[in-house]
């Protein structure tokens, strides 16, 4: 993953004035998810389908010493509770599943992370210096590893402040409502849908929980 990022920041962000933070950050968490979940190295999905394709076939399903490193491959080899193989197409819908979901959510975070940071200049200050007193302890080349990540507290903290403001996905969801009840002015009756958003809500952005609307906690 570090040299994923380096790769990335270097070919696509820094050589350049100006970036559109959405459309890269999607390419950078989808290529991320890929490679995690299928072994994937390329950001091409149709050259990618056709890698699974002949990757299933090569298998065999029955060969025991078939490489089960990544989420893929131990689909491939599952087996349900009656002791039969995952059907191929179940297991493309929950590789689908899973590559979107990781990545949509990671992206939009990624996103409104650095839309604060742009924001709030004296937060973004604490998070550059935070990382750079890391790399400064790193050797030339030397990656960064788990324990340089959990350094990052005030990074974290950013991070936290981002989806307790701005949710990466839909942070809610319908419910039926079961008995008559007034809400404010509004009288709802029973067998009403109604939705609730999470982020939206006075756990997110109450008042009497936060006296701030926007910025890392210390």
């Amino acid at each position: 993953m570090d040299s994923m990022a380096r790769e990335h920041l270097d070919n696509l962000w820094a050589p350049f004035n100006e970036a559109r933070v959405y459309p890269l950050t999607k390419e950078f968490t989808f290529a991320v998810s890929g490679r995690l979940f299928i072994g994937q190295h390329s950001g091409s999905l149709s050259p990618e389908r056709r890698k699974i394709e002949m990757e299933y076939d090569h298998i065999g399903r029955n060969d025991g010493e078939a490489n089960c490193q990544d989420l893929l491959g131990r689909l491939l080899m599952a087996s349900d509770e009656d002791g039969k193989f995952i059907k191929e197409k179940d297991i493309a819908i929950t590789i689908a599943g899973i590559l979107l979901a990781s990545s949509y959510t990671t992206n939009n975070t990624t996103t409104s992370l650095v839309s604060h940071l742009a924001d709030h200049p004296h937060v973004y200050e604490k998070v550059y210096q935070e990382h750079l007193e890391i790399a400064k302890s790193k050797r030339t080349g030397e990656r960064f590893i788990w324990a340089d990540l959990q350094k990052m507290k005030y990074s974290w903290n950013t991070v936290c402040e981002t989806l307790r403001l701005t949710a990466p996905g839909q942070g809610g969801g319908f419910r039926e409502v079961i008995d008559d009840f007034k809400f404010e002015s509004f009288n709802i009756p029973r067998g009403w849908k109604v939705r609730y958003i999470v982020c939206q809500t006075g756990a997110h952005l109450g008042s009497l929980i936060y006296n701030f609307l926007c910025c890392a906690r210390h």
